[in-house]
């Protein structure tokens, strides 16, 4: 089954303004950034039929994860060029960030004068670091990708499978990402999803639980779902053990509390091996067992200190 690009709200989404002189190098700009999987936002491949193109231009340059300018000689030897009004949209935007979020990416398609634009409080556009793509292309490209940190194209690809309407697509997702492990932590919301998808299959879930497992810390958000999602899961002897879980708030986002864990579940993955999957995910987490007569055992997890 053939796959689309993710287009979804993990995607990076970066606009490109240049002038048409330089076309040929802004399509080559384009090529490299998207063969690693950034999806590249471009005018005249962008704007749909019969959309105000105006209008598509200023809500693609404010919602866009970057903004990639593209100077040159042809640039500057212009009057009057549309790209001024990008640039306008761009600054205004680039003004509501911090200073230290690396938005605005100027980059010089040749040797030219760097135009002098305020970009608020006192500086200008000289006052952000360019990218000399004229000098070193691909050493360009390296630095422009150290910025945007794009998902990889086969992680991609793969979270585009897990949301197939064929259930054994979404299985061979789920194992590949679990196979790739720690290098597919861009998945890991999408695995989340997966793994609380009460309408999912029951062993594509499993799976989902232990691919999140094998990307290990990187994957901690999923530990909250993994509990939530064991606290549900139905328990034919009716058994129960007590989890007491208290985590270091400084290093996680959810709050210190106690989860009752079915230990003689079929339906998902067994209790003990919820357990390696937290202890696997955060690696600091240390385990004591306590034997509870005929009611299997008391695990307290906690993190030091």
């Amino acid at each position: 089954m053939a796959l689309e690009p993710m287009t979804g709200p993990q995607q990076k989404h970066v606009f490109i303004s240049y002038v048409r002189e330089n076309k040929d190098q802004v399509d080559r700009l384009c090529q490299d950034l998207e063969r690693h999987g950034v999806n590249v936002w471009l005018d005249r491949n962008s704007i749909k039929p019969g959309a105000r193109w105006k209008d598509a231009i200023r809500e693609a340059i404010r919602s866009g994860d970057y903004f990639i300018g593209c100077f040159s000689d042809a640039y500057t030897a212009k009057a009057k060029t549309y790209m001024n009004e990008e640039l306008t949209l761009a600054i205004e935007e680039l003004r509501q960030y911090g200073s230290d979020r690396e938005w605005f990416i100027p980059v010089l398609l040749s040797e030219c004068e760097v135009p002098v634009r305020s970009i608020g409080a006192g500086e200008t556009l000289l006052d952000i670091n360019w990218v000399p793509l004229y000098e070193d292309w691909n050493a360009g490209i390296r630095r422009i990708l150290s910025v945007i940190k794009p998902i990889p194209p086969k992680i991609q690809l793969l979270i585009s499978a897990l949301r197939s309407e064929d259930s054994g697509v979404r299985r061979q997702a789920v194992e590949a990402l679990g196979k790739i492990g720690a290098d597919a932590k861009a998945a890991v919301l999408a695995l989340i999803m997966v793994l609380k998808d009460k309408y999912e299959l029951i062993e594509v879930r499993e799976q989902a639980a232990a691919a999140l497992g094998k990307i290990g810390p990187a994957a901690k958000a999923a530990v909250p779902a993994l509990i939530k999602v064991l606290n549900r899961t139905s328990c034919s002897k009716k058994l129960y053990c007590l989890i007491s879980v208290t985590w270091p708030r400084r290093n996680l986002d959810f709050d210190t509390t106690d989860f009752k864990i079915p230990i003689g579940s079929s339906s998902l993955f067994c209790r003990v091996d919820a357990i390696d999957l937290v202890r696997h995910i955060l690696p600091d987490v240390l385990v004591q067992p306590w034997t509870i007569c005929g009611y299997g055992k008391l695990y307290c997890l906690f993190a030091s200190w």
